[in-house]
C-alpha cells in the first residue's frame, strides 16, 4: 500500500501539475493575443482611417482631373475652330482697294502693290469705293511736319490725318486712280473738284505729282494743275521752284505740298477755326481759309 501511494506521488502527481501548468499557459497566450489584438487595432485603426480618407481624396482628385480634361478638350476644340477660321481668313485674298467694300465704309485692310495697309474707306462723299488720303476737320493735328512724318503718315482717322506719301504712291502705282477733293468754307459753301487721273512718283523722285487728268466740279481745277510735275516739299526738304526761301516754311505756306513757285492751293496749311485770309491757311485758289477738307482716291478700272 505504501508502495502504491509512493508511486502516485512520484508519477501521477507530476502529471497533474504539468496539466495545470499547461492550462495556465494557454490562458496566458489567449490573454496576450487578445491584448495584442487590442493594441494592433488601436495602433492601426488611425492608419486605416487615413488610408480611407486618401482613397476619398484620390477619387475626388480623379473626378477633378476628368473635369479639367474635358475642359481642356473643349478648349482644344475651340482653338481648332479658331485656327480653321484664321486659315480661311489668311487664304482669303486681301482686296487692293476700297471698291471691294461697296457701301461699307470704315477702316479696312487693303493690299495695293503687294503692300498691306489700313485705310479709311468712304462711300458717302462721292459714292462708294474711295480711300480717304487726307482730312482736315478740327485742327487737332499740326500739319507743319517734317519729311519723314509726311512720308509715313500721321494723325487719327477719326479726325485730322494724312495717309502718308509712301502709301499714296503705292496706291497710285498699283493701278490708275482718280482724285476727288471735297471742301467747305466758313460760309457754308461746298466745293469739289474731280480729276480723272492722279499719281505721284516714289521717294527717289521726291513724290513728284506726275499725273493729273481732266477735271470737273464747281471748284477751279487750276489750283492743283499749277502744281503738276512738281516735287513734294516740307520745311526740312526744299524741293520747290522758288528762287529763295522754302515755300513749306512757317513764314510761307507752313505745311508740306507739291509747291511750284509757291502755291495756288495748299490743303496742308494751318487750320484756323474761323475765316481768315492768310497765305499759310488751308486754301484753294483764294486765300480764304477752309473749314473742312477731304481728299479721296479711287481706282479707275474698278468703277468704269
Amino acid at each position: 500500500m505504501k508502495f502504491v501511494v509512493l508511486l502516485y506521488v512520484l508519477y501521477i502527481s507530476p502529471i497533474g501539475i504539468k496539466g495545470e501548468a499547461h492550462t495556465n499557459e494557454s490562458e496566458a497566450t489567449l490573454i496576450a493575443e487578445e491584448q495584442c489584438g487590442k493594441y494592433i487595432h488601436k495602433a492601426v485603426r488611425p492608419l486605416l482611417n487615413y488610408i480611407d480618407q486618401l482613397k476619398v481624396e484620390i477619387e475626388d482628385n480623379n473626378n477633378k482631373i476628368d473635369h479639367k480634361d474635358k475642359k481642356i478638350s473643349n478648349i482644344e476644340g475651340e482653338i481648332n475652330i479658331c485656327a480653321r477660321k484664321l486659315k480661311t481668313c489668311q487664304d482669303r485674298p486681301i482686296p487692293n482697294s476700297c471698291t471691294h467694300f461697296g457701301d461699307n465704309p470704315g477702316i479696312h485692310e487693303i493690299k495695293p502693290n503687294n503692300i498691306t495697309i489700313n485705310v479709311p474707306c468712304d462711300s458717302g462723299t462721292a459714292g462708294p469705293g474711295w480711300v480717304v488720303i487726307q482730312q482736315r476737320i478740327n485742327g487737332q493735328e499740326d500739319f507743319y511736319r517734317n519729311w519723314t512724318t509726311y512720308r509715313t503718315g500721321f494723325g487719327n482717322f477719326g479726325g485730322d490725318f494724312f495717309l502718308g506719301l509712301e502709301n499714296i504712291h503705292h496706291l497710285t502705282n498699283a493701278q490708275p486712280h482718280e482724285l476727288y477733293i471735297h471742301m467747305e468754307d466758313f460760309d457754308g459753301n461746298i466745293q469739289y473738284v474731280r480729276y480723272a487721273e492722279f499719281a505721284i512718283a516714289g521717294e527717289d523722285d521726291q513724290y513728284r505729282l506726275i499725273t493729273l487728268g481732266r477735271a470737273e466740279g464747281n471748284a477751279t481745277h487750276y489750283a492743283l494743275t499749277y502744281h503738276k510735275n512738281h516735287k513734294f516739299s516740307t520745311y526740312d526738304r526744299d524741293n520747290d521752284d522758288k528762287s529763295s526761301g522754302n515755300c513749306a516754311s512757317r513764314t510761307q505756306c507752313a505745311g508740306g505740298w507739291w509747291y511750284n513757285d509757291c502755291a495756288h492751293s495748299n490743303l496742308n496749311g494751318i487750320y484756323y477755326d474761323q475765316k481768315v485770309y492768310r497765305y499759310n491757311a488751308i486754301f484753294w485758289e483764294s486765300n480764304a481759309s477752309l473749314k473742312m477738307v477731304k481728299i479721296l482716291l479711287r481706282p479707275k478700272n474698278d468703277v468704269e
